[in-house]
């Protein structure tokens, strides 16, 4: 009996670590214009969800700049089309575009950055994608946040 005690103890405590970690989320990124995660999934319980991008890479932001931009998947091509005309001098997202629900700075190799998306952005039903707007990433560089 101990023994079966103990071990829905250490389950309840994996479960519980695992639990939390859904609102901490953690994706990486490189020179070869590749995310390391193709979905990330978050707890639906969080009041804030955080995604740090790790870019893992050598190349400077102006070479292979990496960010991680959050939008309803259906305003992908906008987001990314207004994002180029806006420039590097503005991690290549439209300042003030309304559709980006979240965005980390354009990073170069060695470089980290955290976003906090609110849950109160995210609607039930409706279909979240993140993507790297530095030119032409977009196209390759995608993935789903879900929320589970």
């Amino acid at each position: 009996m101990r023994m079966y005690a103990r071990r829905l103890l250490i389950i309840g405590l994996a479960l519980a670590g695992h639990a939390s970690a859904g609102c901490d989320l953690s994706i990486e990124a490189g020179d070869a214009m590749q995310y390391s995660r193709n979905a990330l999934i978050a707890d639906a319980g969080c009041e804030r969800i955080r995604v740090t991008l790790s870019h893992t890479g050598r190349l400077s932001r102006d070479l292979v700049g990496q960010n991680w931009v959050l939008a309803r998947t259906a305003d992908i091509k906008g987001v990314a089309q207004d994002g180029f005309a806006a420039g590097i001098e503005h991690d290549f997202v439209a300042p003030g575009d309304a559709r980006v629900l979240a965005a980390t700075p354009l990073l170069g190799g060695g470089e980290r950055a955290t976003v906090e998306i609110p849950r109160s952005r995210l609607l039930p039903g409706e279909e979240y994608s993140y993507f790297c707007t530095f030119p032409g990433s977009w196209l390759v560089m995608r993935g789903r946040l879900r929320l589970r």
